[in-house]
């Protein structure tokens, strides 16, 4: 005699792996509950459950028929079963597949409101969990960078009286953004996103308070004092939250050493408004040229020996320490057992300071890009003299960052760079044109030329798709790119009269 099985009993449940597109979930299936049933329910469950993109997409197809298949030839389960109908035992893989409907009804709706609502949802997205949190990471340093700019404006143009109380009220919302970025980091790693707003919030008010504590007109010793504080930040922040994200932290302590190093140049050798820019463009210049090598320093990546073939594993030094109890290299260790725990460990490290040194070097030339546009503006704003050398200076650093970034591989890394030397171009034409001094309008002509060829270079490569990432065509685009810069350093000389003040002396 047959006796019925009660849902509530978890004898009844069976613990299974369900495989949705690239993503394995593991859960617990009702194993007197219908296939048809149980398919309706994982495609809600995972949808919420899924964290990478595709998976997500995948889940929210629609017009779609969804099945599950069960051992390793992929066996159809009818929808009319069971799991225990179908001999499935705890632990068996299943899943979780479509296939496009060959025929589509329209469905006719009594209700105006309910039909209005269902076409709705399948012409535009509704607004879930994810867009509010999205609008939230984006709202938060807006917010900070709005109550920052009018603290700024309220001491700098309205009354120097209130100079302590706002640097002392940024000061505190900076302490505030850092200890929850912090704690956020910590304790909940799905929080990455907000920890990371938080942490650019922090950067923005940090840099703010810096600028209204100085007791000063507004010049080279504001953008050396938010360095400074901004550099402060970087050394907590990054330790506290683990250096993530790293390309924010690393982009950030970026511009910190570029004004804190003008500033100490500034202080040795008093320099020009003009003088100042053309340093910082110098300095985003080589950060772009020499991303890749600090990069790699941040994500702690070394290139071991590997050795060929007939070569013996350890070298004659190696050999030597380890017959004294010594460290050897990974590469010796790993190779004794490729399926040891070290060689596990060892590729699980490598992954991860890898994604460590890609997020370090996006986040470098980001920060490099921002630096180079906004001091080429300023160069062209006050420029008064040696009009020519600070074009060139442009148009070096122009060449120089749109051969970086055509060499690089990792488009996150690569478009920043191709974006940043057209505009550095356009933002010195801009600031010659709202300069006080008048500019030279043969200047303005000449600049307008290699503008109309980079627009010119870029439709021929987006038509033509071609991609440049050979060996050879690598090394050419370094070699341009480091003459640019050889280039570029006597005419910083020249802008900040190094030669004058080395022959006076």
């Amino acid at each position: 005699m047959t006796q019925s099985v009660s849902v509530l009993n978890d004898t009844t449940f069976i613990a299974v792996n369900v495989h949705a597109h690239s993503s394995e979930f593991q859960c617990k299936l009702h194993a007197h509950t219908s296939i048809a049933a149980l398919t309706a329910q994982l495609v809600g469950q995972l949808s919420e459950l899924a964290e990478r993109k595709a998976v997500k997409d995948y889940l929210a197809t629609r017009k779609v028929q969804w099945a599950l298949e069960y051992g390793p030839v992929r066996r159809r389960l009818s929808p009319e079963t069971t799991l225990d109908e179908a001999g499935v035992h705890p632990g068996a893989d299943l899943y979780l597949t479509q296939r496009s409907r060959t025929e589509e009804y329209p469905v006719l709706r009594d209700d105006v409101a309910d039909g209005a609502a269902e076409a709705s949802k399948k012409s535009f997205r509704v607004l879930d969990g994810s867009d509010t949190r999205r609008l939230g990471v984006v709202a938060l340093p807006s917010v900070a960078a709005v109550l920052s700019a009018i603290g700024v404006a309220q001491v700098f143009a309205v009354s120097e009286q209130a100079r302590i109380p706002v640097a002392a009220a940024l000061g505190v919302l900076a302490l505030m953004c850092t200890t929850l970025a912090a704690v956020m980091s910590r304790m909940r790693r799905e929080y990455a996103d907000v920890s990371g707003s938080l942490s650019i919030a922090a950067y923005i008010t940090a840099a703010a308070a810096a600028v209204v504590a100085v007791p000063r007109d507004p010049g080279v010793w504001h953008v050396t004092t938010a360095g400074a504080a901004v550099g402060v930040l970087v050394a907590v922040l990054g330790p506290v939250t683990k250096n993530r994200p790293a390309s924010l932290h690393v982009g950030a302590g970026v511009l910190a050493f570029c004004a804190v190093f003008v500033g100490v140049v500034h202080l040795l050798l008093d320099a020009s408004s003009q003088s100042v820019a053309s340093q910082l463009l110098f300095l985003s210049v080589v950060a772009i040229v020499f991303c890749t090598q600090i990069s790699r320093q941040v994500g702690n990546v070394r290139v071991n020996r590997i050795p060929t073939t007939g070569e013996p594993i350890l070298t004659e030094a190696e050999r030597k320490a380890a017959e004294r109890g010594e460290r050897v290299s990974k590469v010796a260790k790993v190779s004794k057992r490729s399926t040891s725990s070290v060689a596990i460990e060892a590729i699980l490290n490598q992954e991860n300071r890898v994604n460590t040194t890609l997020k370090a070097m996006i986040g470098m030339v980001t920060a490099a890009g921002i630096l180079m546009v906004a001091s080429a503006t300023a160069l062209g704003y006050f420029s008064k003299d040696y009009e020519w050398h600070a074009f060139a200076l442009v148009a070096a650093a122009s060449v120089v960052a749109v051969a970086v970034g055509r060499g690089l591989v990792s488009r996150d890394a690569s478009l920043p760079l191709l974006v940043t030397g057209p505009l550095a171009a356009c933002g010195y034409l801009l600031g010659r044109s709202l300069s006080p001094h008048p500019a030279d309008a043969t200047v303005i002509v000449a600049g307008a030329v290699p503008l109309l060829i980079f627009v010119i270079v870029a439709i021929i490569w987006a038509v033509r798709a071609q991609s440049l990432h050979s060996p050879l065509s690598k090394r050419r685009l370094e070699i341009i790119a480091t003459l640019a810069v050889i280039g570029v350093f006597p005419l910083v000389v020249f802008i900040a009269e190094g030669w004058s003040r080395i022959r006076n002396r």
